[in-house]
C-alpha cells in the first residue's frame, strides 16, 4: 500500500460589519483596504457559512502527484 501526504486548508466564511467614517465611498473603502479589522462593528462575527476545505498539494514518497495553487480574487460590490 502507498502512502500519499495531502496538504489541505480549512475553509471557514465569515461575515463581519466594519463602520469606516470617510467623506466619500472611494475614501471609505481606501481606509478600509489599509486595516479592515480595525473597523470592526464587533471582533466577533455577524455570520459563520459552513467549513470546507481545499487540497492544496498531494505527494507520493516525496514527489508531487497533485498540486493546484489558489489565487485570492477580491470584489467590492455596493450594497
Amino acid at each position: 500500500m502507498k502512502k500519499y501526504v495531502i496538504k489541505f486548508f480549512q475553509v471557514e466564511e465569515s461575515e463581519y460589519t466594519a463602520i469606516v467614517e470617510a467623506e466619500s465611498y472611494e475614501e471609505a473603502m481606501d481606509i478600509f483596504e489599509e486595516s479592515p479589522f480595525d473597523y470592526l462593528e464587533d471582533k466577533e462575527p455577524d455570520s459563520v457559512e459552513g467549513i470546507d476545505y481545499y487540497v492544496s498539494k498531494v505527494t507520493e514518497n516525496g514527489e508531487v502527484v497533485y498540486e493546484e495553487i489558489k489565487e485570492l480574487i477580491a470584489e467590492y460590490r455596493e450594497c
